[in-house]
């Protein structure tokens, strides 16, 4: 898991937010598709995000929203 203040300045595809088991079984789920993943702390102590990126640029921004609607994903975006 990646502490919120690690990811300060930086751009992501939030795919979830879910419990624990939930979180890794999604991230283990998207690890398949080669996306570069975290998860992150969330809103309160037993949520967790399952995040996409760091993002690089608008290109590779487009790249991977396109590559999670794919995959029926829903993401919307999240800075840090």
């Amino acid at each position: 898991m990646v502490p919120t203040d690690k990811l300060v300045k930086q751009s992501f595809w939030q795919v979830a937010a879910l419990d624990r088991k939930m979180a890794n079984d999604a991230y283990t789920g998207l690890m398949q598709q080669n996306l570069p993943l975290s998860i992150a702390e969330g809103p309160s102590p037993d949520l967790f995000r399952v995040l996409v990126g760091p993002l690089t640029g608008p290109d590779h921004t487009a790249k991977m929203k396109a590559s999670l609607e794919a995959g029926g994903f829903q993401p919307f975006f999240k800075r840090y």
